[in-house]
């Protein structure tokens, strides 16, 4: 399913996959597209901000060892 989005929520959620995926150590292709789609699911159950969204991503993978912090 598609959604439309700015390009600062474009934005949110490619930097929220690249750092849960380079925390976590994920290099794979197919793995990193599984935690893309995750995101796309989690914002369109209303997470829209980095905080949210990892919080999701813990929850639903699991947290990583070394989370990047802001």
């Amino acid at each position: 399913m598609r959604f439309k989005s700015s390009p600062e929520q474009l934005q949110i959620l490619t930097q929220a996959v690249e750092e849960y995926c380079h925390d976590c150590g994920i290099t794979d292709t197919d793995e990193q597209a599984y935690v893309a789609e995750l995101v796309s699911a989690l914002v369109q159950l209303g997470a829209l901000d980095l905080a949210c969204l990892r919080q999701g991503l813990d929850d639903a993978i699991g947290p990583c060892l070394k989370p990047t912090h802001h």
